[in-house]
């Protein structure tokens, strides 16, 4: 525990790796630690199972410091590494990335961001929609009196649901920011009843839970005005009780579980439910229903 007497010094990455003896510090230690570290990084960004692909992914004539996969959507995750201070070559690549291998998620990682790139970054939150999600980080690195280095995350930019939809929020009547608004407390409530539950207020896909290689969701989408419920495994050995669980729920409490492949990853078992309901606004407490029945099926 830090005491009001421990002197703690701020160091800089330089400083970390002094000792490396290798001039590509990015490369060769900022990647790797960042890599050790991805469990961190996953939970800002409210990926559960962050599914580690390539470092130096080659990318046309360019290369991505990191490459991960969310194993429950399929997305793939860009990390891009930068000492000192964001530059706009950093930028250009966040875009590049992007738009070759169709990457929904970029996190920036730096020392320190410069007023203009934080801009453009909430930007690019602001005029994409729900699918993609920009992070800036910054990573400082601290120690205490002579003891080793510890490092931490300033979330400098997270995309939220308001600032994603903001391109459209500008023109919404005030009755679609009630709903917004109401999204909100009804994503609050259910996770005080399933405590393992991660609503990501950026995406249409909110997770609610993942156990033994099954994993729950529930997708919102605010544009087609849709909601469904989904269960999904890639694991073989899970497949079969997967089914059993759809086909229980189903006669149990009158859903209508339909089983699909994944678009993305065809070795993915899906079971989707969409409710025919003319507004699921006005169904909260049918909506909470179904995902504790759906948490205690896997439980």
């Amino acid at each position: 525990m830090k005491r009001k007497t421990d002197v703690v010094t701020q160091l800089n990455a330089q400083e970390v790796w002094e000792n490396a003896q290798t001039s590509r510090i990015e490369e060769q230690c900022m990647s790797p630690f960042i890599e050790e570290v991805s469990n961190e990084i996953a939970e800002i960004i409210g990926v559960d199972d962050l599914e580690f692909i390539d470092r130096e992914c080659n990318i046309g004539e360019f290369r991505a410091d990191l490459l991960y996969k969310d194993t429950v959507t399929g997305d793939f995750i860009v990390i891009e590494n930068q000492l000192g201070v964001t530059n706009h070559d950093h930028l250009g690549k966040c875009i590049t990335y992007l738009a070759n291998i169709q990457a929904k998620t970029f996190v920036w990682i730096c020392e320190k961001f410069r007023p203009e790139h934080i801009k453009a970054i909430e930007t690019l939150n602001e005029i994409t929609n729900d699918e993609y999600r920009f992070y800036a980080l910054e990573l400082h690195f601290e120690k205490i009196e002579d003891s080793e280095p510890y490092c931490f995350f300033q979330e400098i930019v997270v995309p939220t649901m308001i600032n994603k939809e903001a391109n459209n929020v500008r023109m919404l009547s005030s009755e679609r920011r009630e709903q917004f608004a109401s999204l909100e407390v009804l994503m609050r409530d259910i996770e005080k009843e399933i405590p393992c539950a991660h609503f990501n207020n950026n995406k249409s896909f909110h997770k609610i839970a993942l156990r033994n290689k099954i994993f729950l969701g529930l997708n919102i989408s605010l544009k087609k005005d849709k909601l469904i419920f989904e269960m999904g495994t890639d694991d073989d050995c899970q497949k079969k009780h997967l089914r059993e669980i759809a086909e229980n729920l189903n006669p149990k409490n009158k859903y209508h579980f339909n089983f699909s492949n994944g678009l993305k990853n065809r070795n993915l078992d899906k079971w989707r439910y969409m409710p025919d309901w003319s507004n699921w606004r006005n169904e909260k407490e049918n909506i909470k229903k179904i995902c504790i029945n759906m948490y205690n099926a896997i439980r």
